[in-house]
């Protein structure tokens, strides 16, 4: 595999490339908590021990929303890390308290609706 900008590119056999097709058109059988994975090399059953995966997410674009927001407060902060080893744990704490505030700001929404009778419109995340 090699990675040119943003393109992914795969060289295999035709054979191996059909069995991957076969791995990954199949991941949505199996989702557990809205994700779902394939190993693309080796066994199903030897969890990562191979070259690499595949992943899918239901939820993706809210987890890359939430990501957005964490790193943009983590790096605010007047002694934000400059590498990413350091600054990545901090990011990734944050994520709980941007989706709490998010939960509750939706809440909130929903509850005002409900007491005034008037239709929902749900904050952009």
């Amino acid at each position: 595999m090699s990675q040119l900008g943003g393109l992914l590119s795969v060289r295999a056999s035709s054979s191996l490339l059909r069995r991957w097709a076969v791995y990954v058109a199949t991941m949505g059988d199996d989702v557990y908590k809205g994700m779902s994975y394939t190993e693309l090399d080796g066994p199903k059953w030897e969890l990562c021990r191979s070259d690499g995966e595949v992943q899918t997410f239901r939820d993706y674009h809210r987890r890359v929303s939430i990501a957005k927001v964490s790193r943009r407060e983590v790096l605010a902060a007047e002694n934000a890390p400059g590498e990413p080893a350091e600054l990545q744990p901090l990011v990734w704490s944050r994520n709980d308290t941007v989706r709490s505030r998010r939960r509750q700001r939706t809440s909130r929404v929903l509850r005002e609706a409900a007491d005034t009778h008037a239709p929902v419109r749900l904050p952009k995340p």
